[in-house]
């Protein structure tokens, strides 16, 4: 899976299922932005997928929550800015 379908996921504002790799944890909070479950326990995942299904306040919490955190922090702009920042030292 391409690391950067968590970031078009997000632009959408889509609640995500996502296995709980420290790569991702840079990027996602588990019950915030996404749901973070263990790579390798299915019940794990089906619960997960179940909780969206059955709860839509917290599936539209997470997703909006997933989308606002994107364009605070990793648009192709925001991205920009915080190179530019880097180089020029502020």
């Amino acid at each position: 899976v391409s690391p950067l379908k968590i970031f078009e996921y997000m632009a959408v504002g889509k609640a995500m299922v996502v296995s709980d790799l420290a790569v991702l944890r840079e990027v996602l909070k588990d019950g915030y932005n996404a749901l973070l479950v263990s790579a390798d326990d299915v019940d794990e995942w089906v619960k997960a997928l179940e909780k969206l299904k059955n709860k839509p306040d917290m599936r539209e919490r997470i997703g909006y929550n997933s989308k606002k955190d994107f364009e605070r922090n990793y648009t192709w702009r925001k991205r920009a800015e915080k190179v530019i920042c880097k180089i020029i030292g502020l």
